[in-house]
């Protein structure tokens, strides 16, 4: 029995690991009912510290109009 697992003679359990990208977890989010789908967004939200701080400042900058088009900056620039 191996040593990451104490007390699993103890216990019958049952561990199958599946592993999915992205996308499938997503359609798999897609395919539950409304209900569940509401829990999983609210779950989400709720526990966002795992999204980068930077990330969420941009996210914020880009809902209060704060980003500029990059390519537009730079052939306004050069152009002008």
């Amino acid at each position: 029995m191996p040593a990451v697992f104490p007390g699993l003679r103890e216990k019958t359990a049952w561990v199958i690991f599946v592993w999915m990208s992205a996308n499938e977890v997503i359609e798999q989010i897609r395919a539950l009912p409304p209900a569940e789908r509401t829990g999983v967004a609210k779950f989400v939200l709720e526990h966002d510290d795992w999204v980068p701080e930077d990330f969420r400042a941009a996210m914020s900058d880009l809902q209060a109009g704060r980003l500029v088009d990059m390519d537009r900056v730079l052939v306004e620039t050069i152009c002008a």
